[in-house]
């Protein structure tokens, strides 16, 4: 009877041995996974740390513009003769770097809506520099440029950063319609009269110019940033609440 009381106790603390091998396993398991998780978010955050700040680019102008193909050649500094209609509104991420400093860029493009007069809020919302562009053998979608500054105007503070990039420049060198030819100086005029830095690109002979293009303005957006930051600095030294009112631009 005492051998079976014996074996009855034996497997009580096997089973016992059992429940807190266990437990401690769970314990291991979970130091284990959180330090797992502490090094990623470390990792994320230095990541986070490297870039000094995301700004976002839309692209605006008629259809077949050559809009996706300058993203293209921003991101891959690619040019497909190819181009195929966007079918969803979609950004590409890219980082560049600016006196010392990383910044990310959110070069966002359309969903071909423009064919319908009709972009998203979504697309526009929180952009900090938008650039127009148009066809320079298309005169109809340089004139048609107003139509995209006027849908933008409700949008978009006034000082946003604006560029208009004269695409397709390499099709000059072609037999194309000299009456549908974009004259360069009005361009360039109209560009004044709105606030836009001009550029003639070409995403099939000059990636490099779009890049640098792109540069300019995030250049512009951050000695605005700057100066901004510094009168409100200074607005408050005088006891003012920081705050500025929301201008539209012309």
């Amino acid at each position: 009877m005492r051998e079976n009381d014996d074996d009855s106790d034996n497997d009580n603390d096997n089973e016992n041995n059992e429940k807190e091998n266990k437990k401690e396993n769970k314990k291991d398991n979970k130091k284990e996974n959180k330090k797992k998780n502490k090094k990623e978010n470390k990792k994320d955050n230095h990541i986070e740390e490297g870039i000094s700040k995301r700004i976002k680019v839309i692209l605006l102008g008629e259809s077949k513009v050559g809009k996706t193909s300058l993203i293209n050649c921003f991101l891959n500094k690619e040019f497909s003769e190819i181009s195929l209609a966007t079918i969803d509104y979609s950004f590409v991420n890219k980082k560049i770097t600016i006196e010392n400093k990383n910044y990310e860029i959110h070069l966002w493009d359309t969903a071909g809506q423009e064919r319908f007069r009709s972009i998203s809020k979504i697309y526009i919302k929180g952009a900090q520099i938008v650039i127009f562009v148009y066809d320079i053998t298309e005169k109809k979608s340089f004139e048609e440029l107003p139509f995209w500054v006027n849908y933008v105007r409700d949008l978009l503070n006034e000082d946003i950063i604006k560029g208009v990039a004269a695409n397709k420049v390499d099709l000059l060198f072609e037999d194309v319609d000299d009456n549908k030819i974009v004259n360069k100086e009005e361009a360039r005029e109209y560009s004044n009269k709105i606030g836009a830095t001009f550029q003639e690109t070409s995403a099939k002979e000059d990636q490099e110019g779009f890049n640098s293009f792109i540069k300019t303005l995030v250049k512009q957006f951050l000695e605005k940033l700057g100066n901004e930051e510094n009168s409100l600095d200074t607005y408050t030294l005088r006891g003012a609440k920081k705050g500025k009112a929301k201008k539209k631009f012309c």
